[in-house]
């Protein structure tokens, strides 16, 4: 009895070292919410865009509408291509570190995807075809470094477990997260509107104001 109570343990540490080493590993749920909140970052920055950057290029940079259309067309166009010659940098990398393959990537990415993000709502005092080709310019460079923060990010899943349903509940954080950043660029205007009055025709003399630097902090006319 001595024997087999002595080897029940070490089968359990020994199907436990299995497991880890094929890739099942079990995470926590601190580790699957953090990787939700990761598409909570990446689905504010893109829905951000989706939704204000348009109003802010035609009615503050006052550029015309057909050509903000030919802008999120063309590169919408570039990012198809640029996504997977993105995939294939990162998949190439031949120098992992200790922090992998992916994150480092993610990470660097993040940063410079937040600079280009207040760059694409900045337009220099330009003329009219000077204001769009700096939103071609500001755009394009925003989706390449987008490509390069989100493509890691989804793949990181494939490399923390292969566990099933681990997968299956980092998919629904992640879901829930997509979810909560869709609708929170949507909130600031709904609190202008209800609790300050702020219509459409004051908030773009304010952001007009704010462009030119000529805004002071104070009530709003």
């Amino acid at each position: 009895m001595s024997t087999q109570e002595g080897t029940l343990p070490n089968k359990s540490v020994t199907t436990e070292t299995a497991a880890s080493k094929e890739g099942h590993v079990k995470l926590s749920w601190r580790e699957k919410i953090c990787y939700g909140f990761g598409d909570f970052g990446n689905g504010f920055m893109f829905d951000l865009g989706q939704a204000y950057l348009t109003k802010y290029w035609i009615d503050v940079c006052t550029i015309p509408a057909a050509a903000v259309a030919g802008i999120f067309a063309f590169t919408k166009i570039f990012d198809a291509f640029m996504d997977p010659i993105a995939g294939s940098v990162i998949d190439g990398r031949k120098n992992i570190g200790p922090r992998g393959k992916f994150r480092p990537v993610m990470m660097a990415s993040a940063v410079i995807l937040a600079i280009l993000t207040v760059i694409t709502f900045t337009m220099p005092d330009l003329s009219p075809t000077g204001k769009i080709l700096f939103a071609y310019g500001a755009y394009m460079a925003w989706g390449l470094v987008y490509s390069f923060t989100n493509i890691p990010y989804s793949s990181l899943a494939s490399v923390m477990t292969r566990d099933v349903e681990e997968r299956s509940q980092m998919a629904t954080t992640r879901q829930a997260g997509s979810i909560g950043a869709s609708s929170l660029p949507a909130w600031p205007s709904y609190i202008l509107y209800f609790f300050y009055g702020l219509t459409d025709d004051k908030f773009k003399k304010i952001a007009d104001d704010l462009n030119h630097g000529k805004w002071e902090h104070g009530t709003i006319e």
